[in-house]
């Protein structure tokens, strides 16, 4: 017998794993077919074990034999299943924290004994920091076995009964029915899974009844009706791009690639919304504004099951109004679906007003790499300029242009094709333009070392001595009895005075910052690449980049980028 382990492991969301094998997908899997709530061996390589705090430490005992030892009749709780490692090396690690131990598995698969004491008193006390007495205790122990079904050995508290019983796919059902609905809320069967209609239920029982009351095309055709209506309000159908999807929506099209990715829809959605309440950008993939709900109600409009469908595009269009339009909005949804049930009807016959939404099949990504292209060279190039699906790759001269030309091409896509077609001499008078630009705003124009440096980069530099020791250039600009302290902290030098990145809201950099960067581009000894960097660094004094390069983009097709 072999100790391996014997002391405190933080924990969170009451679970932690034995992982010898790929990061499953789905952790709750690991309980699945299986009687025993508390550890799941089910998934190839992993083991989820279930204690009572929620977070916090919990004492843990950690043993490796060569055959089943005794069980000791402290431990109020006992389980077994079936551990089976991917590969022989293997960690015990609590969720969201650190490892507290490493284990060498070299059998085939193992028999895996977990035994809990206190694991109610770990429920109830839900938190026990690093500092407090521990709570509830437990065991592990592994001996090598072949694989077996697994089993339920002592069951002593409330806390595993419970877990136990949700085995039980019945009794999981009626219990989720009862945590989600309560007891006044609960509707109809056909709402009972549907994810959001708690939501509507407690808004308008009636009309959530009636919705899931309808023919399935009818529910579909309510929630195109509502995402398309969303986007009229709020203005989005103007942008081209959503106009066009809100077409295939009408036309029973499938959505494209773009909008079956929250993280990259909604960072599109910065850079062409007409967005009054703030940035349309999503927070760990949900949306925060009103336009981007309103795009959001799009996706929901073409999800799989036309009941959830319509519920969900209801409630993304509810945020995207406000509460305060909610009970018109509900009225005029009434409306609707009284409109579309008898025109649906009149036209297919009762009973077979079908659901017509096509399935969303992802497309062959090697379908789109142009032909004599390495596959991987392609990918990194959308990675690098931020190409979506259907787009295509910058031309051939804007990729040859080094420095920042894509940082400007993944926010203005336009702009960078005219500024790499440029003669070189116009590029060049363009970068120095961005840079007194920057210089003006800073109020560093007009002092004689910046004129000097402005200068040197018309005429394609060198810039003067002077910036080839950025410390005595920040002392100009940052005086040691008047430098900001969040100001030095952008200015760090590391080759440049802005770390640039592609963020499409940030923090503004400080402006004599993005002053010094925007000169130090312009004089650099490629036109291109001087302008390509010069606009950047201009662009990055705005909490939104793509503002600037859309001022640089309408002055130069105007012709007036030479007037301050």
């Amino acid at each position: 017998m072999q100790l391996v382990y014997e002391g405190r492991m933080a924990v969170s969301y009451f679970q932690a794993y034995l992982s010898a094998g790929d990061v499953p997908d789905d952790y709750e899997a690991a309980f699945a077919g299986q009687v025993n709530g508390l550890a799941g061996g089910q998934l190839l390589g992993h083991l989820t074990l279930l204690v009572g705090v929620h977070t916090g430490d919990v004492g843990l005992r950690v043993l490796l034999c060569d055959e089943p030892p005794p069980v000791g009749p402290e431990w109020e709780d006992l389980v077994e299943t079936t551990f089976t490692p991917q590969w022989p090396e293997a960690v015990l690690a609590g969720c969201l924290s650190d490892a507290v131990c490493d284990l060498y598995l070299d059998q085939p698969s193992y028999r895996a004994r977990f035994s809990a004491q206190g694991i109610d008193a770990g429920r109830d006390a839900d938190v026990v920091m690093a500092d407090e007495p521990l709570v509830d205790h437990y065991e592990l122990v592994l001996w090598p076995a072949p694989p077996a079904p697994d089993a339920i050995v002592r069951v002593g508290s409330e806390t595993a009964r419970y877990r136990h019983r949700m085995q039980d796919p019945a009794f999981a059902r009626a219990a989720r029915t009862s945590a989600t609905w309560g007891e006044t809320l609960l509707p109809s069967q056909r709402l009972l899974d549907v994810f959001d209609a708690p939501w509507l239920v407690e808004l308008d029982r009636d009309l959530a009844e009636d919705l899931a009351a309808a023919e399935p095309g009818v529910q579909r055709a309510v929630a195109y009706w509502a995402a398309q209506w969303a986007c009229t309000r709020t203005g989005v159908d103007r942008v081209d791009w959503i106009a066009a999807v809100l077409h295939s929506l009408r036309e029973d099209r499938s959505l494209p690639a773009l909008f079956h990715d929250p993280d990259a829809l909604y960072a599109r959605l910065d850079d062409s919304l007409p967005d009054p309440d703030g940035e349309a950008s999503a927070v760990n993939g949900y949306p925060r504004s009103r336009t981007a709900y309103a795009v959001s109600s799009i996706v929901e409009a073409a999800s799989t099951d036309p009941l959830d469908a319509v519920v969900s595009t209801l409630k993304q269009v509810h945020e995207a109004i406000g509460q305060e339009h909610a009970d018109a909005f509900l009225a005029q949804v009434r409306e609707e679906l009284t409109r579309l049930r008898r025109e649906l009807t009149e036209r297919f016959g009762v009973g077979h007003v079908a659901d017509h939404r096509p399935p969303f099949t992802e497309p062959d990504p090697l379908e789109k790499v142009p032909e004599g292209m390495d596959p991987e060279e392609y990918f990194d190039l959308c990675r690098e300029w931020g190409v979506q699906d259907g787009e295509q790759l910058p031309s051939a001269r804007l990729l040859a242009v080094g420095g920042r030309a894509s940082s400007v091409g993944r926010r203005h896509r336009e702009l960078a094709e005219a500024l790499a077609v440029m003669p070189a001499g116009e590029q060049r008078a363009v970068a120095v333009w961005a840079a007194r630009q920057a210089c003006t705003l800073a109020g560093l124009a007009g002092r004689d070392w910046v004129e000097d440096a402005l200068h040197a980069a018309a005429a394609g530099g060198p810039l003067p001595p002077l910036w080839n020791d950025p410390d005595q250039v920040l002392a100009k600009v940052f005086p040691a009895d008047e430098g900001d302290e969040e100001d030095e902290e952008q200015v760090e030098y590391s080759g440049s005075y802005i770390s640039w990145d592609d963020e499409e809201v940030h923090e503004p950099y400080a402006p004599e910052v993005v002053a010094l960067d925007a000169l130090q581009q312009s004089a650099l000894p490629d036109p291109a690449e001087a302008v390509m960097g010069a606009v950047d660094a201009l662009s990055l004094g705005h909490e939104k980049p793509r503002t600037v390069l859309e001022d640089v983009h309408r002055r130069l097709s105007a012709g007036d980028h030479t007037q301050q």
